[in-house]
């Protein structure tokens, strides 16, 4: 092997050294949708039953995976939902009466694509509740307020990760329901329960960036073909 060729084969090699940082380390982005300033998607009343999202209203719009930055490993969705429910409860025991108010909802995001209906598996469900307890006098009417949240995150399998790949956005319809309910220690009250829920959520992509050079190896990449380039020259005058 002559001078020149030697210096090709390094350069080569030198060059595929430059882009092994690239290719060892894994990078993560995350976008948001109804959180991190965004309007939350809501509020609504928990028995507007099944959203298409074909408009937006009522789905999580979420970016899609560029697959110009790499290759796609994972993605993990976050779905989280907020629950408010404000009770009026009036005791018809006659006697001193305590209530339990339960706030709660399911609140759940769909496969893009997928129009839910009530027997319609979800790609992840939200369940937020709490309970709290209030005091009523004989005959009284009381109005009170519970708040409840949740989140649950979900990795997806490698065959659903085609409607999240792409330049755009996804729309992951989004489908809510009400069980909140008020009882009390008399076993004798008449209530009127209205809870509404706002959902939002993240989507996180895990890839293999794409094989870039560093800014350095660049240079010294393109200095050595340079100087190869002159020696070419050299030769061709000497002969």
């Amino acid at each position: 092997m002559n001078r020149f060729v030697s210096k090709l084969v390094a350069g080569a090699a030198f060059a595929s050294l430059c882009l092994l940082p690239a290719l060892a380390h894994g990078a993560t982005i995350t976008y948001y949708d109804g959180a991190d300033g965004s309007p939350a998607i809501g509020p609504f009343p928990t028995s507007w039953g099944f959203g298409t999202g074909a408009n937006g209203a009522e789905a999580l719009m979420l970016p899609q995976f560029d697959p110009a930055l790499g290759t796609l490993l994972s993605i993990s969705l976050t779905l989280s939902a907020d629950a408010t429910t404000t009770f009026t409860v009036t005791d018809l025991s006659g006697s001193p009466n305590e209530v339990t108010g339960t706030s709660s909802a399911k609140v759940t995001a769909y496969m893009p694509g997928t129009l839910p209906t009530f027997s319609t598996t979800g790609l992840v469900l939200v369940n937020p509740s709490n309970t709290i307890n209030e005091d009523l006098n004989a005959n009284q009417q009381i109005t009170f307020s519970a708040s409840a949240s949740g989140t649950q995150t979900v990795t997806l399998p490698a065959a659903d990760f085609a409607p999240f790949m792409g330049p755009g956005a996804v729309a992951l319809p989004i489908s809510g329901k009400g069980s909140s309910s008020a009882t009390d220690q008399n076993g004798n009250i008449t209530s009127t329960i209205m809870t509404i829920a706002d959902a939002y959520g993240s989507i996180t992509y895990d890839y293999n960036p794409a094989a870039v050079p560093e800014p350095g190896c660049v240079a010294l990449i393109g200095g050595s073909l340079v100087a190869s380039a002159a020696t070419l020259r050299r030769k061709a005058r000497r002969a």
